[in-house]
């Protein structure tokens, strides 16, 4: 009974009272050895916890790679808009692109992902945001697993990803332009 309320003593210390974002950890002093062995089961249980908000997201995977570059690969540049490739992540039955794109116009845009394709499937890449005029952002464009996997592949299998990107005014819903194919390839 004594360690279930050491337990309960220590979680409402730990979560009450405390201004940060961030839980409490400390062991409050213990008087008998019951209450110090309750308290330090109590906090092996908080930091399992804060554990795992900070684990890997691709762990659920059987299947991982991932490539990020060391330098940014320039796939598109003119003077509206910047798309440097940053990297891309395959798992499973799962695509995702990482791109950083600037916003070189006078007027906030909407990027739009459009045509896209693994290798040479249409396959919806999905990528849509608002881009602050005169600023960088950083996006990521991905194919859900049903869709892979309804063109008979598996994450093993995704060789090249094709995107264009279709550029509209935020405000008055305009299309501006659209950019040629964007082809990224996916070397495992």
């Amino acid at each position: 009974m004594k360690k279930i309320i050491a337990v309960i003593a220590l979680l409402s210390l730990c979560s009450c009272g405390t201004q940060t974002s961030e839980p409490t950890t400390s062991v409050p002093q213990a008087t008998t050895e019951a209450e110090t062995t309750a308290a330090v089961t109590a906090k092996n249980a908080i930091t399992t916890i804060q554990n795992k908000t900070e684990t890997d997201p691709w762990a659920e995977f059987d299947y991982v790679c991932r490539d990020k570059y060391t330098e940014p690969l320039n796939v598109y540049d003119d003077d509206n808009l910047v798309i440097n490739c940053q990297g891309w992540a395959v798992a499973d039955d799962y695509l995702s692109v990482k791109f950083e794109i600037e916003n070189k116009t006078s007027n906030n845009i909407i990027i739009k992902s459009t045509n896209t394709s693994i290798n040479d499937y249409d396959i919806d890449i999905h990528l849509y945001d608002t881009i602050t005029a005169g600023k960088k952002k950083i996006l990521y464009a991905e194919a859900k697993d049903e869709d892979v996997r309804s063109a008979n592949m598996t994450g093993k299998d995704i060789k090249q990803a094709e995107f264009h990107f279709k550029i509209a005014d935020s405000a008055t819903l305009k299309s501006l332009f659209e950019t040629e194919t964007i082809s990224i390839p996916i070397e495992q």
